[in-house]
């Protein structure tokens, strides 16, 4: 979806939202009743994670009646994803999408997102975070005071740097590469030869930039949305890892809402979720071609040098899995393998 296609849609998400509110006439009383509600996340407004997110406010705005009212605040305003999700198990933010990574250290079944080549396509994610092993995960967030919502959208990772193309696993060697700060996947980059760097992400653009970072690895659309064309060269498709993002509220927020409300803000949440899958396909089919445009060089990591990636990390995958749990990690690649005997 263009860029101008997104803004349009949020635009008016936004202005039939505020229509709806002053057609309902919401009397004094009434008003008092009205949730103002906060939600975060780190995404650039051009990226289409916050245009779903403007939708998801005005679905919820619509369903209500205008009794929860949900103000979306983009672009990391409201700190770093880690400082959001702290924020939204204290109750002082209300909602959250982005990714679980900062909670992998305490929350362990999280660290599955980084077992290198885990997903084959976008449609085996959807499968099994739709289903119950996904459901389960979101439900254990209840004892870290968060209700999750849906897993909101995902998409598979490269990596990119500003020093030289990379094409095998000997070109990975020594470069200084940001990871999401996730035990996991610090172990399998190290493994990978990188050095690997866990770091917030509202501070890779700088250190990029200063050189105090080589690269790092991210979702094309992700890497576009945030200029990052600016500040690296060489781009490598390797789809590595596929990076889940969720919805996720503060159990004092879900609490305080009505059954229907409840009802209404899950409804709107799972529509919203259909939503963004559908936009971050689209805007990655030709995405590839837009960082190209901007001067960026795009090689394929062949399938052998592939194959020896995957081997370098499987200990790494080997002893994790015992420390997430080996019967949770089992269940896990049960579901992926019921959607593969679908074929």
């Amino acid at each position: 979806m263009a860029l101008k296609s997104r803004r349009f849609i949020s635009q008016t998400l936004i202005a039939l939202a505020g229509a709806a509110l002053l057609a309902g006439g919401l009397s004094s009383a009434q008003a008092q009743d009205v949730k103002k509600t906060k939600l975060g996340h780190s995404f650039n407004d051009a990226h289409p994670r916050a245009t779903a997110m403007k939708q998801f406010a005005a679905a919820v705005a619509k369903a209500t009646q205008g009794k929860v009212q949900i103000e979306v605040f983009g672009n990391a305003v409201l700190g770093s994803e880690d400082k959001m999700l702290i924020a939204t198990q204290s109750g002082v933010q209300d909602l959250y999408m982005g990714a679980m990574a900062p909670i992998a250290a305490r929350k362990k079944e999280m660290q599955i997102f980084d077992f290198p080549f885990i997903f084959g396509s976008d449609a085996e994610a959807a499968y099994v975070l739709d289903g119950p092993v996904g459901r389960k995960m979101l439900d254990g967030l209840s004892d870290m005071n968060m209700h999750g919502l849906v897993w909101a959208g995902g998409a598979f990772r490269n990596m990119s740097n500003s020093k030289r193309p990379v094409a095998s696993v000997a070109d990975m060697k020594g470069l200084k590469v940001r990871v999401m700060p996730s035990p996991m996947a610090l172990a399998s980059f190290n493994a990978m030869g990188l050095n690997a760097v866990p770091m917030a992400f509202t501070e890779v653009y700088p250190a990029l930039e200063t050189k105090a970072l080589d690269g790092y690895e991210h979702p094309f659309v992700d890497m576009y949305a945030n200029k990052m064309y600016e500040v690296q060269k060489y781009l490598t498709v390797t789809n590595h890892v596929y990076t889940p993002v969720a919805l996720v509220a503060s159990s004092k927020w879900w609490a305080s809402l009505t059954p229907e409300q409840q009802t209404a803000v899950q409804k709107a949440a799972e529509e919203t979720r259909t939503f963004q899958r559908k936009a971050e396909l689209a805007d990655a089919s030709d995405v590839v071609g837009q960082l190209k445009a901007k001067g960026m060089s795009v090689t394929d990591m062949p399938a052998a040098e592939l194959d020896k990636i995957r081997a370098a990390v499987q200990p790494v995958i080997d002893k994790n899995s015992e420390a997430i749990g080996s019967e949770f990690v089992q269940s896990f690649y049960g579901e992926l393998k019921k959607f593969r005997a679908r074929k």
